[in-house]
């Protein structure tokens, strides 16, 4: 063989081996980050779960998570609070991500509770409040009568 073919084989194999390290590592970072993407999901399944019982006890309608106090205890919110939306949202990609009907349907109630909002015009962050819920819920579910909450959301927003 002349020396000009075996330098020609020596980088073909140099590519192979190169470009099936490649895939290996990719494949290995691939698992790691499916691994610490469950654990996460995982957490913060646990995590809405012991929020959802907490609610349960302390529910009064119009009222969502907003916070937690220095012993943990829930502070809730006026659903015309900024941050109302974002606990039904949370819920939305939670059960899409578990397939969990359970934590849909938290979804769904936690939204609808929301939906006065939708003529709320006494502040800007009616995209946290209605995006963060509503958005999700269309997103997942193709509903058309969440689209047209959002959109008049929109339009009270306009004012």
């Amino acid at each position: 063989m002349t020396r000009k073919k075996n330098c020609v084989m020596v980088i073909k194999k140099i590519t192979l081996l190169v470009a099936l390290l490649g895939i290996w590592g990719l494949s290995k970072a691939q698992t790691a980050e499916k691994a610490f993407v469950k654990e996460n999901f995982t957490f913060a399944t646990a995590q809405a779960e012991k929020m959802l019982t907490t609610l349960a006890l302390t529910k009064k309608k119009g009222r969502m998570p907003h916070s937690m106090d220095s012993s943990g205890k829930l502070i809730a919110g006026s659903i015309y609070n900024w941050t109302s939306g974002f606990f039904p949202g949370l819920l939305w990609y939670l059960g899409a991500y578990n397939k969990d009907a359970r934590l849909e349907n938290a979804a769904l109630q936690l939204t609808q509770e929301l939906e006065p909002l939708k003529n709320f015009t006494d502040n800007h962050d009616i995209g946290f409040m209605m995006y963060c819920s509503y958005g999700n819920a269309y997103r997942i579910t193709q509903n058309a009568a969440y689209k047209d909450i959002l959109v008049k959301s929109a339009e009270s927003l306009m004012t």
